[in-house]
């Protein structure tokens, strides 16, 4: 996962030092910050399967940005740079295998790598009543926990 870190890579007789800064998985921007390049590295990207886009953009000093790189999962860096990238993170509605008889109409909510789901435990014994629609308005709610999104919706959306 892009959880926020930083550390140092010996690369030949020099170290390089990667920063990597995001909310992840709260929110799908992730920047990276690499300094003391000296010769060319190879940064590998993993690029999660929810992710249908995911521009990225790679600055460094007295340049612009490389919007070639948009398609591309390695990215070679020859000076201290810094690389976005944004990756979206739909809302999904996750429907059971109509072959488990048990699951039949059972759905879950996905939303980049995080899965919602409700249970009995905690919403009670007539589950099946409850229905939510793909409209339904997705905020952030510092209440629960910072960045956690919520979904706001009435009966029957």
């Amino acid at each position: 996962m892009y959880i926020g870190n930083q550390t140092y890579i010996p690369v030949n007789n020099d170290v390089v030092k990667i920063t990597m800064d995001s909310m992840f998985p709260w929110e799908g921007n992730i920047k990276v910050k690499v300094q003391g390049v000296k010769e060319k590295v190879r940064l590998h990207f993993r690029i999660p399967s929810y992710a249908r886009k995911f521009p990225v953009i790679l600055r460094w000093q007295g340049a612009g940005t490389d919007s070639e790189a948009r398609a591309m999962r390695v990215w070679e860096i020859c000076r201290d740079s810094e690389l976005s990238i944004q990756f979206d993170m739909p809302v999904e509605f996750l429907h059971a295998d109509p072959r488990v008889s048990a699951d039949v109409g059972k759905v879950a909510i996905k939303r980049g790598p995080i899965v919602y789901c409700l249970e009995e435990v905690d919403n009670g014994a007539e589950l099946q009543c409850i229905y939510l629609s793909g409209k339904a308005a997705q905020k952030k709610n510092p209440l629960i926990f910072q960045n956690a999104l919520s979904w706001n919706c009435k009966a029957g959306d």
